[in-house]
């Protein structure tokens, strides 16, 4: 057959299946109420009570160092609770508030590619704003400062190493608990 010089104005038909068949639609709450017998009350949550689970639980990550730069609004907190560990040289975070600049940070980790950046119990602050291994000057400069680059360790909750014990010099390095090879 030779094609006609005529050009159709007309939409391709579609098939009514599986359409035609389908009744009203179904909200997932009408879905939902016909299996359970009483209606279930909304629970409250909180982004900060969900991430900060037990305040002195260490997190189940393998060790990891990050940082990222915080900027308090005028009048607005941290919104950290904090002890400063003398003995490890850092100020572990025991809990987040709500309301607060890391809770804002948090909610917005949360929601992006990078969740594990959130800030949890049992991190460790180990730099604040340049100064490191300080406890009290590194909660100082928290107290003070509204520009905050802060610098985590999530993980291992061992002996931390200060800078005076990292040489980079050394010929090899051999992690704690290795027994040499003979």
């Amino acid at each position: 057959a030779e094609p006609s010089g005529e050009v159709s104005t007309s939409p391709p038909e579609v098939s009514a299946f599986p359409f035609a068949s389908m009744a009203a639609p179904l909200s997932l709450a009408e879905a939902l109420s016909s299996s359970l017998s009483s209606p279930v009350p909304p629970t409250p949550l909180s982004l900060a009570k969900t991430l900060a689970g037990e305040a002195a639980s260490p997190p189940p990550w393998p060790p990891q160092v990050f940082s990222m730069t915080l900027r308090k609004a005028d009048g607005a907190e941290l919104g950290l609770n904090v002890k400063a560990l003398d003995s490890q040289k850092v100020v572990l975070v025991e809990g987040i508030r709500a309301d607060g600049a890391v809770e804002a940070w948090n909610r917005q980790c949360v929601s992006s590619a990078h969740p594990e950046r959130a800030i949890l119990a049992g991190d460790r602050i180990i730099s604040v704003n340049g100064i490191s291994y300080e406890p009290d000057k590194m909660l100082e400069e928290c107290r003070d400062k509204h520009l905050l680059k802060l610098t985590l360790l999530r993980g291992d909750q061992g002996e931390l190493a200060s800078p005076l014990t990292l040489r980079a010099d050394a010929s090899e390095f051999v992690p704690k608990g290795s027994e040499p090879s003979a």
